[in-house]
């Protein structure tokens, strides 16, 4: 089985790299690397983890599943890369991250969370004013009839499919 890591999933060491076939994207490496689990990450990449990024094409179709559910402001760009290459190779995203489970699911891609609390709902997202209640299915800096801040409200939602 191939697993894709967060960071969360490295920092749980709830896996077994014996096991299964690991990887995780290039910006979640530097992001370790640079961290004080440096050591730990450094064992995972001798005991087989594989760094790869994912095609220009596999960040095409997560991005713009990411603007049909709305997560595209809440998916960070090493978010983005690993839901491309769970795409890509056809593998299972380890993650505790409910926006990341959350597009998963909307490009049936399986996931698996190391602390075993998953998404229940699939959501799709809309912004609303806070001053004008206004709906807007894009986020802008500010609110362009009354110029409040906008926040993330639920569209709608459906049951996660059973695995």
């Amino acid at each position: 089985m191939k697993l894709i890591l967060d960071s969360s999933a490295i920092l749980s060491g709830k896996f077994n790299s014996t096991e299964h076939e690991i990887y995780t994207s290039p910006s979640i490496s530097q992001e370790l690397e640079q961290s004080e689990m440096s050591d730990k990450f450094n064992y995972l990449l001798d005991a087989g983890l594989r760094i790869m990024s994912p095609s220009a094409d596999s960040l095409r179709k997560v991005r713009e599943g990411a603007h049909r559910t709305g997560d595209i402001n809440r998916l960070s760009e090493p978010d983005l890369e690993l839901l491309g290459l769970a795409l890509e190779i056809d593998g299972i995203i380890l993650t505790n991250d409910y926006s990341i489970q959350n597009l998963a699911c909307e490009l049936n891609i399986p996931f698996l969370s190391p602390n075993e609390q998953e998404i229940s709902n699939v959501i799709i997202w809309e912004y609303q004013c806070k001053g004008c209640a206004q709906i807007f299915n894009k986020k802008t800096k500010e609110c362009p009839i009354c110029g409040s801040q906008l926040r993330f409200k639920p569209q709608s939602m459906k049951k996660v499919p059973v695995k």
